[in-house]
């Protein structure tokens, strides 16, 4: 179940929010999703899409599990709250995604070219 947040996004907010590839993954696991997400969850989904072959417990891009977490609770979920497309519950430590997150979708799968995924879903 999707947040009611109907906020219109004006196209620089909507790419602003997609500029970095860990809030566009982090918002196709969302869409992707069915509700509220732990935050835990969600970065055990991110941190398991990447691919540990270039060090044990890293991904591809480098980050450790804990500099994921690091990076999305103080740095992309506050992002994605302030444009409107989640709704980040701190005390619970849960995420959802809003009815404004919904309206990225195109926007998600045409970044899906550039970063290499296919039809922009992983």
């Amino acid at each position: 179940m999707r947040s009611t947040h109907t906020g219109d996004l004006s196209l620089d907010t909507a790419l602003g929010v997609l500029g970095a590839a860990s809030r566009r993954r982090a918002l196709r696991c969302l869409l992707d999703g069915s509700g509220v997400v732990a935050v835990a969850e969600l970065v055990d989904r991110l941190h398991a899409e990447s691919d540990a072959r270039m060090e044990p417990n890293r991904g591809t891009d480098g980050l450790s599990r804990l500099d994921r977490h690091i990076g999305l609770v103080h740095v992309h979920l506050p992002l994605l709250e302030e444009a409107g497309v989640i709704e980040f519950d701190r005390r619970s430590r849960t995420v959802v995604a809003t009815e404004s997150a919904s309206t990225l979708a195109p926007l998600l799968t045409a970044a899906g070219t550039f970063d290499g995924e296919r039809s922009g879903r992983r």
